[in-house]
């Protein structure tokens, strides 16, 4: 199973960092014009007479020397070594299951084949062959509930590795943060955005470093 498109779509919606909202700025105003636009509009009938006192919001956003930067996911995911680790975990979990599951209905095709012909030669009483079939129907029954299980239990397995690879990047980018002081931080996903502000493979290179000490420290456990 891919968890790289279901990533995207989790990290794609705003600033990894949490400081950009997912929405569209077209037409918006800036607080600054905001601000003008709301003092210069006409009062509603409750303000009538009224002195409308404008408030300066405490920790306006700035407009003048915003650092922003950007990370391309896709290039970011297939090349992030702890995604590939998961995907081949996942990859084992789905072919053990596959196993498990055709083996159980291979023989479970044996019976029925085999109960079949004993039917047409006749080499089975009514009542057997009433009992036989009642036993096949609830195999088939179990042998469903099993396949419903797997699917389950595979599709919590696939999620569980996906939040552990998006903790993984989103805490890497707070600690990478923490030093270069950006304000923005975002998942691109725009038709442009201009080159010079990727860190893509900065943060891949510190990604995959941060990954290969983990698992070395791990190896020697």
């Amino acid at each position: 199973m891919k968890i790289l498109r279901s990533i995207a779509l989790v990290l794609a919606c705003g600033a990894l960092m949490g400081l950009a909202a997912c929405h569209s700025n077209d037409g918006a105003k800036t607080p600054a014009e905001s601000q003008t636009a709301d003092s210069t509009a006409a009062p509603t009938e409750g303000q009538m007479g009224e002195q409308v006192e404008m408030t300066e919001p405490s920790n306006p956003l700035p407009t003048v020397g915003l650092r922003i930067a950007w990370v391309d996911m896709d290039s970011l995911m297939h090349g992030y070594d702890y995604y590939f680790a998961m995907e081949k975990e996942m990859a084992s979990l789905n072919a053990s299951a596959e196993k498990e599951l055709n083996e159980k209905g291979q023989s479970l095709q044996r019976r029925a084949a085999e109960f079949q012909s004993n039917v047409e030669k006749g080499l089975l009483t009514r009542s057997e062959a009433q009992k036989l079939q009642e036993e096949l129907g609830q195999e088939q029954a179990r042998l469903l509930q099993l396949q419903e299980s797997k699917r389950q239990q595979l599709l919590e397995e696939e999620q569980v590795r996906l939040r552990k690879v998006t903790a993984a990047i989103q805490g890497f980018i707070n600690r990478y943060n923490q030093s270069h002081g950006y304000n923005y931080i975002l998942s691109v996903g725009t038709l442009y955005a201009d080159p010079r502000l990727s860190i893509t493979a900065e943060v891949l290179k510190g990604l995959n470093e941060e990954y290969a000490a983990e698992h070395a420290k791990n190896a020697k456990k």
